[in-house]
């Protein structure tokens, strides 16, 4: 439903966005990276805010800045802003008029949204004198109304309280199954629970594109082992022992914390064996824990370079 071939853009001399290939399909996607990756860019490209400098961006076929593709795209912008003078019914009346013709399903439609965000209670207050997670959420109803083809979400959860991100959450879930839907977020636990596939771009490149569970495999502490120890063990010959074991590919001293990290080779699992050689040795191990590979591992890594656009 989204389609980026071959995307650059320029401000002036400063690159957002390289030689970007991308194509969204149905399901949820994260879209991850460090402030000024081209993240931004990236989502109002796909709105058709702004148009590319180079390639090409189709959104469900057609060119994003035509308004006949706009009304199959809801966009929720950074910082959710909405007109302060106008209540949250005017606001949910405008943008169901965009996208919705007949009048009674623009009245449910607006009813069911009011409902599933509990929005009820603040129909007819002010957008400005909404707090910052109530912001959030009326400008969420306004982005699924009419049940967009295409939803684009930068950060949906800020300023929400838990068991409001959980309740996003679960619509978004709900959103998913026949729709595209494109999420920026800072909070990499929440893409790792929420989203299908996350993409990570860094310096306006794409750097990875998988599923969160398959690119936390990544992380080089995926299938690591932890051994911490009391008393006064030699060291030395416990790091070597456990280095010269086949399935592991290094080990990571942490002598303040009296710990180390075996790292295991590319696919094996070294637990049994460093827990077997531990025994062997009777090692005075405290703590024997498997290790799983983090998003945020893999994020660091790949986007430490920083970024430029």
């Amino acid at each position: 439903m989204i389609h980026f071939e071959g995307v650059s853009k320029q401000y002036g001399s400063v690159s957002a966005l390289t030689g970007l290939n991308l194509h969204i399909h149905a399901g949820i996607t994260g879209l991850l990276g460090p402030n000024g990756a081209g993240k931004s860019t990236t989502l109002k490209l796909v709105v058709g805010y702004l148009g590319p400098s180079t390639g090409r961006v189709r959104v469900c076929g057609s060119d994003p800045r035509r308004a006949t593709t706009r009304v199959h795209v809801g966009y929720l912008p950074e910082g959710a802003p909405l007109p302060p003078d106008a209540t949250v019914l005017e606001i949910l009346n405008f943008t169901a008029q965009i996208r919705i013709k007949n009048r009674e399903e623009r009245r449910h439609a607006i009813d069911r949204v009011v409902q599933r965000l509990d929005l009820g209670v603040m129909r007819d207050r002010l957008a400005d004198t909404l707090s910052k997670g109530q912001r959030r959420r009326v400008a969420l109803a306004a982005a699924v109304l009419g049940n967009p083809k295409v939803l684009v979400l930068d950060e949906p959860t800020d300023g929400l309280d838990p068991n409001q991100r959980d309740e996003v959450h679960a619509l978004i879930r709900e959103l998913a199954p026949d729709r595209a839907i494109l999420i920026s977020t800072h909070i990499l636990d929440e893409a790792e629970r929420l989203c299908d596939r996350a993409v990570i771009i860094t310096a306006g490149r794409l750097v990875a594109d998988d599923a969160p569970g398959e690119l936390a495999r990544r992380a080089r502490h995926h299938d690591a082992v932890r051994l911490e120890w009391s008393g006064d063990p030699d060291i030395a010959a416990m790091v070597q022992r456990i280095r010269e074991l086949p399935t592991v590919m290094d080990v990571e001293l942490d002598a303040e914390h009296r710990a180390l990290t075996a790292i295991a080779q590319p696919g094996a699992r070294p637990f049994g064996d460093v827990a077997a050689l531990a025994a062997r040795h009777e090692w005075p191990i405290e703590v024997l824990r498997h290790e799983t590979g983090q998003l945020e591992d893999v994020f660091r890594t790949l986007t430490s370079a920083g970024a430029v656009g």
